[in-house]
């Protein structure tokens, strides 16, 4: 008994039972637990060769914008990367399979947009480049007739030239590669005469393959972190988050990232040039569908191109009937307020968009009989509130009423824009009120769109068409003809909403890139204004302003009887107004040097008869920009 008692009371021996047990226990939580419940979230990323946005380093280790940027948010958010190297093609396929969770360096589209998930906010923005060898002759796009073409397999750049290749009539081989440095191999071998490629790896490598851009730059993008399309949301939702926060701060490691890996300075903040660009091409794209529906009224032909601009268009759309029920809707307003098509469907304007300060709700939104814009608040499933941009365009043709369109942008991230946005709805009312012929109708509004993107050179195309007018009047042309050359200067410029307008108003002399992308407006131009049917060459004639007598314009490089009459009359008048006028980076040079220039390049640049007609009526008749502009006709 005594040696029993001695035992139970011996500490060591209690400590040595308790720490036995305490070893199972440990045991047993190891096996019923799993082994991963608190390892870090490993995050599958795509890598490809397109240094300097993402390749490997000769460590062996990612590198790059891109690179730079995950590594960044990932440390923030505790996840552990894993790089799955491949080709640029073996990466999308390996997105689409939920093989990898991210992939860089993707642009949106909206093929795309149905296959992968997207962040909100861009990583980069980009553009498209063309490059050849040193002496190639390559300058503008007809130079490419009959060439070789090297492109990234599956790439956007060959999708986007493509169609502009056949914009333009020509025939271009198109030679595939599956990374970008194979490209830029084949072109200094001779394999191929020129590379398509975006402006990092362009300007990155040009000068290590003996090549030279040509001055065939197009296509402004946006670069995101594509995830697969039912992936978890959480991982976009950091990335915006984390992008957000560095954009705001010039010392981290985004514009660290972008100092390191581009030879100039890249200032990457939200430029309000895209969002506008996107809202004005949307309005545009709709208000030419639907004067130009109204116009035609032949329902085989227009219903087809009514529903994919319906479809398609960038900003939320409802068409209701007379009654005032939802006939028809498009995505991106199903997306906007989180419904599906058959929430919608049957039901009232009202019972989703509320005007804003009204709390009547017999204060019907699409009741008025003529063009109203106001801000409202959408009314989303979860039953939350978002602040929206109204604009309504009641369908009246020959005064009957058949229904209503309605077309709202969520503005909750775009406060800033609000101002321009509501300048731009008021203008289309005060315009669509105030004219009567549907195609009248279109030219005028798509003028004052174009200005509000360049604030600078408001006034220039109405100046432009007042002298075109009256040199067309001089030479005798008819009327109509005269009226027809008028409401074409007025837009003339409409190409330059692709354009940003940081490069619209700089001050002081411009590069060699920027001013290659201001000569890209003519056939922005005649892309936008192509599908709005009117009674003469419109598109054509927009065109065909920047082209000379002698060949020496652009974007064509045409000559003599090539070049429409009414292209001839617009070339001359817009070099008049130009030279003679104030610019935010230069002082005009005077209406005498401005003729001048048009007696020096008379049967040079310009067609005689028009820089006759011109010289005439400033020297004898005494015309001046400053009097009140006329209507001809």
């Amino acid at each position: 008994m005594g040696s029993i008692r001695s035992r139970q009371s011996n500490p060591p021996f209690r400590m040595r039972v308790y720490g036995l047990l305490l070893f199972v226990f440990l045991i047993l939580c190891a096996a019923c637990f799993p082994t991963d419940l608190f390892a870090a979230k490993i995050v599958r990323v795509g890598l490809y060769e397109n240094s300097p946005k993402i390749f490997t380093a000769e460590s062996g280790l990612p590198a790059g914008i891109f690179a730079d940027i995950i590594r960044y948010i990932a440390e923030k958010e505790g996840w552990e990367l894993r790089f799955v190297h491949g080709t640029w093609s073996q990466g999308l396929d390996r997105l689409e399979k939920g093989d990898i969770d991210l992939m860089p360096d993707v642009a949106y589209t909206e093929a795309r947009g149905k296959l992968f998930s997207f962040h909100s906010d861009p990583a980069l923005y980009s553009w498209f480049q063309v490059f050849s060898r040193r002496g190639s002759g390559i300058r503008s796009i007809p130079d490419l007739d009959g060439k070789r073409v090297a492109v990234l397999y599956r790439s956007i750049q060959q999708e986007i030239f493509d169609r502009i290749i056949r914009d333009f009539g020509l025939s271009v081989s198109f030679v595939t590669f599956s990374d970008f440095e194979s490209a830029f191999q084949a072109v200094a071998n001779g394999k191929a005469d020129a590379v398509l490629t975006n402006r990092f790896f362009g300007a990155h490598h040009m000068r290590a393959y003996n090549l030279e851009d040509t001055a065939i730059s197009f296509n402004p993008t946006r670069l995101f972190f594509a995830a697969p399309r039912d992936s978890d949301p959480a991982i976009p939702a950091a990335i915006d988050k984390h992008l957000r926060e560095m954009k705001r701060n010039p010392d981290s490691v985004y514009f660290s990232s972008l100092a390191q890996w581009t030879s100039s300075p890249v200032f990457m903040v939200i430029p309000t040039w895209l969002k506008s660009t996107a809202t004005l091409l949307a309005f545009l794209t709709l208000l030419g569908g639907i004067l130009s529906f109204a116009f035609k009224r032949q329902a085989d032909s227009r219903a087809a191109e009514l529903t994919r601009l319906f479809d398609n268009a960038p900003m939320g759309l409802f068409f209701s009937g007379r009654d005032g029920t939802i006939k028809r809707t498009n995505a991106e307003a199903l997306r906007m307020l989180g419904l599906e098509s058959a929430d919608i469907l049957g039901e009232k304007v009202e019972d989703f968009i509320r005007r804003s300060g009204k709390r009547d709700e017999k204060d019907a939104v699409t009741r008025e009989s003529f063009s109203s814009e106001f801000h409202a608040e959408g009314k989303r499933k979860d039953g939350t509130m978002v602040p929206l941009a109204c604009i309504v365009f009641p369908l009246t043709p020959s005064g009957k009423m058949l229904g209503t369109y309605t077309v709202f942008q969520d503005i909750s991230l775009q406060a800033a824009n609000e101002k321009r946005i509501g300048s731009i709805i008021r203008e289309l009312n005060r315009t669509v009120s105030a004219l009567k012929k549907s195609w009248e109708q279109t030219v005028l509004v798509l003028a004052s769109l174009s200005e509000v993107r360049d604030p600078y050179t408001s006034g220039h195309q109405r100046r432009v068409a007042r002298l075109a007018a009256a040199i067309a009047c001089e030479m005798g042309m008819e009327r109509r003809k005269a009226r027809q050359v008028e409401l074409a200067a007025m837009i003339h410029d409409i190409g330059k909403i692709e354009i940003p307008s940081e490069i619209l108003s700089k001050p002081g002399k411009l590069s060699d890139i920027e001013y290659r992308l201001i000569q890209t407006h003519p056939a922005a131009g005649h892309r936008i204004l192509q599908t709005i049917e009117v009674p003469w060459a419109l598109a054509e004639i927009i065109h065909q302003h920047h082209e000379r007598m002698d060949g020496s314009g652009y974007p064509r490089g045409l000559s003599g009887s090539d070049i429409l009459m009414e292209a001839r009359i617009i070339a001359v008048a817009d070099t008049v107004e130009a030279m003679s006028s104030h610019r935010p980076y230069r002082a005009g040079k005077g209406i005498e040097a401005a003729l001048g220039e048009v007696a020096s390049q008379r049967g040079k640049g310009f067609a005689p008869d028009v820089a006759d007609a011109c010289l005439r009526l400033f020297r004898e008749k005494e015309f001046r920009f400053d009097e009140e502009p006329g209507r001809i006709g």
